[in-house]
């Protein structure tokens, strides 16, 4: 997703001043690029099968899997690396994803900010600081490696990262930045804490955005949800959903897309403001509109989005 721009007419609110999408990509099972996913998600497209990765029981698992040969290659001496094969396949899905959100070539290196795994799922060399030197590597000259972050905290990475662009762009370092995040599931899963869980993770990042604006002038009308269909992120939406009633509209559409391509893990978050974008701007859901996303250790991000109407 590239911030801020001119041709769309939508923005983000993350705290005054607004920000405004320019470009932006994406590569997921069910498609290769924003209009081509938000198209199958509309018309309930899946492509879940059994994989080749097994349990400790006979059975394989379950995935939604983006096949090989429409991943982008990536330069031979990425190949020789110690990348694991899990790093190797983000720089490839990372590397289609920039290509479309980049179009239309910023006029100047534009930082990249980009949300990662929350922890390491097998041992590897190469930790992720050094992962996004690759991935700058084989952007140049169109990334501004100075300013660019990398956050390792899962689904709701985005989040994160959108909040340091805000900050980068704010502060005059950079015009345009750019925001994603990725991930791939060729590992087991995983859950990291002995701690109840209260489900108060979304209702509370709902709160923090709206103590940044106050009120809003109307609820929102579409809520573009990061479930991936266990019962964590169900119960916190409900939370939310209960705690800021006067936001949220009680006939709000729910748009939870991972039924389509599975959990997206540190890229679900990024899939779900791209979506968000392309649904309003389209005018296929009223808005305004919640998208969010909880990671596993507890991170959690919202953003409000909403049309501008003096772009119409």
């Amino acid at each position: 997703m590239l911030v801020p721009g001119l041709p769309d007419v939508l923005s983000i609110r993350m705290g005054e001043p607004r920000i405004r999408i320019a470009g932006s990509g994406a590569i997921c099972p069910i498609g290769t690029g924003v209009a081509q996913i938000w198209a199958a998600v509309r018309a309930g497209i899946s492509r879940t099968a059994f994989s080749s990765l097994h349990g400790r029981v006979v059975e394989p698992f379950k995935m939604a899997l983006i096949p090989d040969e429409v991943l982008t290659a990536l330069p031979p001496e990425l190949l020789s690396s110690a990348l694991t094969p899990s790093q190797r396949r983000m720089l490839s899905l990372s590397a289609h994803a920039l290509k479309e959100a980049l179009a239309e070539p910023p006029a100047a290196p534009t930082p990249l900010f980009v949300g990662l795994p929350e922890t390491p799922r097998t041992r590897r060399v190469v930790g992720d600081e050094q992962w996004m030197e690759f991935l700058i590597r084989s952007l140049e000259p169109s990334i501004d490696k100075d300013n660019s972050r990398v956050f390792s905290s899962g689904r709701a990475a985005v989040f994160e990262a959108l909040k340091a662009a805000c900050e980068t762009l704010r502060a005059g370092r950079c015009t345009t930045a750019l925001v994603g995040g990725v991930d791939t599931f060729y590992d087991a899963g995983h859950r990291y804490s002995d701690s109840p869980a209260l489900g108060e993770g979304v209702a509370n990042a709902i709160a923090s955005m709206r103590a940044q604006w106050g009120q809003t002038r109307s609820a929102a009308q579409v809520v573009f949800a990061a479930m991936n269909g266990e019962a964590f992120g169900a119960k916190a939406w409900g939370v939310a959903q209960l705690r800021h009633n006067d936001v949220i509209s009680s006939e709000a559409m729910i748009e939870h897309p991972a039924d389509c391509f599975g959990d997206l893990g540190a890229a679900l978050g990024a899939m779900m403001l791209v979506l968000a974008d392309a649904s309003l701007v389209l005018s296929h859901r009223d808005p305004p509109a919640i998208a969010w996303a909880e990671s596993d250790r507890g991170v959690c991000g919202c953003a409000w989005l909403d049309v501008d109407q003096s772009l119409s």
